[in-house]
């Protein structure tokens, strides 16, 4: 069980940094945690709709 969630959490990181990452390199914009936030929320609503494993762990 605790694999699992470190294993979300890790997940949820590597994407927020390459999220980040990706629009500072193409449109030199910083985003913060709630526009990161917001983005996730939509992308796990969308995981979990496919029945993706990753979301089923968050």
């Amino acid at each position: 069980m605790l694999g699992r969630l470190f294993g979300a959490s890790r997940y949820v990181w590597n994407w927020a940094l390459a999220r980040r990452s990706q629009a500072y390199q193409t449109d030199k914009i910083k985003l913060n945690w709630v526009s990161l936030s917001r983005e996730f929320t939509a992308l796990e609503a969308r995981l979990l709709v496919t029945g993706a494993s990753a979301a089923r762990a968050l």
